[in-house]
């Protein structure tokens, strides 16, 4: 395990550092912002929930936003609740409603995070439910819980459905350089007085923006039984994804996981599978159609597993 525990304080370390600059920045935004005459674009935030998104430009104790629907807004600085530099992707001279969904792939995490009060849900198979919520710009946490075992235990008198936390730290290192670490752990019952969990222990390094991006991760699987902690395997889990955005509503998506396995069973020391498919975009929703492959299911199913989510922002 010391390896692991190494990997995360790690990346905590490069948190803890990066952030004494990001701290800094945030104090000043509001006036770098409202002080420059910019034809960037932002997205404004009231205090209210009322979103606009438009050029800005202070105007005495006012903020004079000029939107493509509504013209030149006033708005009391006082009534703002935050500012967001819009990703500068223009098509036919109409600005992209943000990425829903960019801190994850299909499964596996990316370097970016949530932000401090954002949340979204996704359900995966119909079984798989989750909740992801951001505590800071930086931290987040996600819970979930597998329906199947939930109603098979429910029909014996208990209630003991396999469940999964999935918590993470990340942070941008550079405009195009994020990194993150966390833990995917899975707690199953064995449908006795007993649970096992199963868990990996990750550090993720992501270059690109939240349009398009390549995603390198490394992770230590391990076992945790009533007396039984141990890795189960002393060489990492290696993925490589990534994601482009090739329309407003549209983007392509590849995961693809590298495990080890025992060198009698197999004659390569790693074992892959490979995702690839097309996420369908929203404001709020998201959408992933994909297929899941590698030499073995391809001799069954050419094109591979049909994967099936969708995410819902809030």
């Amino acid at each position: 395990m010391k390896i692991i525990y190494t990997f995360i304080l790690l990346i905590i370390g490069l948190l803890f550092f990066n952030n004494s600059k990001i701290l800094l920045a945030q104090g000043k935004v509001h006036e770098v912002i409202i002080q420059s005459d910019t034809i960037q674009y932002y997205e404004i935030k009231l205090n209210d929930g009322t979103e606009l998104k438009g050029t800005i430009k202070k105007q005495d104790s006012k903020l004079a936003i000029t939107t493509q629907n509504l013209g030149v807004v006033l708005i009391d600085i006082d009534k703002i609740h935050s500012i967001k530099s819009l990703q500068a992707t223009d098509m036919n001279s109409k600005y992209w409603f943000k990425n829903p969904r960019d801190t994850r792939y299909l499964f596996s995490p990316s370097a970016f995070n949530l932000q401090k009060g954002e949340k979204y849900y996704q359900n995966t198979y119909i079984a798989l439910n989750s909740m992801d919520f951001g505590i800071t710009n930086h931290f987040s946490v996600g819970v979930g819980l597998e329906i199947f075992s939930t109603f098979v235990s429910l029909s014996q008198g208990q209630f003991m459905p396999i469940f999964y936390i999935t918590p993470k730290i990340a942070t941008q290192i550079k405009p195009n350089w994020g990194v993150g670490a966390g833990v995917i752990y899975a707690s199953i019952p064995n449908f006795s007085d007993e649970r096992m969990g199963l868990g990996l222990a990750y550090a993720v390094n992501t270059l690109g923006n939240r349009e398009h991006n390549l995603t390198l991760g490394i992770g230590f699987p391990f076992i945790r039984a009533e007396g039984l902690e141990q890795n189960l395997s002393q060489r990492p889990v290696f993925t490589l994804s990534g994601m482009t955005r090739i329309s407003h509503k549209m983007a392509l998506v590849s995961e693809n996981w590298f495990l080890p396995i025992s060198e009698m069973d197999r004659a390569s020391n790693y074992y892959g599978f490979w995702t690839y498919g097309m996420r369908f975009l929203g404001q709020k929703i998201s959408i992933d159609l994909a297929f899941i492959n590698n030499r073995d299911i391809a001799q069954g199913i050419f094109i591979g597993i049909p994967y099936l989510d969708f995410a819902v922002k809030f």
